[in-house]
C-alpha cells in the first residue's frame, strides 16, 4: 500500500471516530431523573373541579315585570329555601327581609314603608322554628307605634297595644294563648277612656251525644 493511501486512509478512519465522539457527546446529556418529591407528567392529576354550587338563587316577577321577591334554595332540593327571604316593592324598595332555615322562617324580621333610604320600618318581630316569637312591633308612617304586641308559640300571648298616630294609646287588651282576657280598654286621642268592656270567656261546646253509660 502506498504512503498516500495509508494518509488518506489514517485521514478517514479520524474522521469517523470524531463523528462517534460528537455523536456519543450529545445523545449522553440526558435529562436528570426526578425526584422522589417531583412528578412526572405522567403521575400529575389533573385539579380537581370546583365543587357543585349548594344553593342557587330564585326570583319572583311583578307581572309588570318588576323583581318582587328574591331567595335562595338548595340545588338538588329547589322547594326548600334557605337563606335570606326578600320581598320588594315595584319601586326597588324593600318591603320584607326574614331569614329561612329548611323552609322555615326563622329570625328577625323587618319591613319597611315604600321610602327612600328603608325608613321608617313598618313592622319587626322575630321567628322560631317557623312560628312567631316574643314582641312584635307596627310603626306609623311618621314613625310612632301603631300596635305592640307578644307571640308565643305562633299565638298572641300577652299585652296588645294600638295608638293613635301621634302615639297616644288607643285600645289595650290581653291575650293568653291566643284568646282575649280580662278588659278591653278603648281611649280618646287625649288619653282619657272611651270605654271599657271585660271579655267573656267562651264556654267549651258541649257535646252533642251523651256520654255511655
Amino acid at each position: 500500500m502506498g504512503k498516500d493511501k495509508l494518509v488518506k486512509l489514517g485521514m478517514a478512519v479520524g474522521l469517523v471516530i470524531l463523528v462517534l465522539i460528537i455523536y456519543k457527546s450529545c445523545f449522553s446529556q440526558q435529562k436528570p431523573l426526578p425526584s422522589a418529591t417531583t412528578k412526572t407528567s405522567s403521575q400529575t392529576t389533573a385539579p380537581k373541579p370546583s365543587p357543585k354550587q349548594q344553593f342557587k338563587e330564585v326570583t319572583g316577577k311583578y307581572p309588570t315585570g318588576e323583581l318582587r321577591r328574591k331567595y335562595t334554595v338548595y340545588t338538588d332540593k329547589p322547594d326548600i329555601k334557605h337563606g335570606t327571604y326578600f320581598e320588594y316593592y315595584k319601586s326597588g324598595n324593600k318591603l320584607c327581609q326574614v331569614e329561612f332555615k329548611e323552609n322555615l322562617p326563622v329570625g328577625h324580621l323587618v319591613c319597611w314603608y315604600d321610602t327612600k333610604n328603608q325608613a321608617p320600618k313598618s313592622l319587626e318581630g322575630n321567628f322560631e322554628g317557623g312560628r312567631k316569637n316574643g314582641p312584635f312591633t307596627e310603626w306609623h308612617q311618621n314613625g310612632k307605634n301603631k300596635f305592640t304586641y307578644k307571640y308565643k308559640n305562633g299565638v298572641l300571648d300577652g299585652p296588645w297595644t294600638e295608638f293613635y298616630e301621634d302615639g297616644t294609646k288607643m285600645t289595650e287588651i290581653t291575650y293568653s294563648e291566643g284568646t282575649q282576657t280580662g278588659v278591653l280598654m278603648r281611649y280618646k286621642p287625649d288619653g282619657s277612656v272611651k270605654y271599657e268592656t271585660k271579655i267573656i270567656e267562651k264556654m267549651p261546646p258541649k257535646p252533642t251525644t251523651k256520654p255511655s253509660e
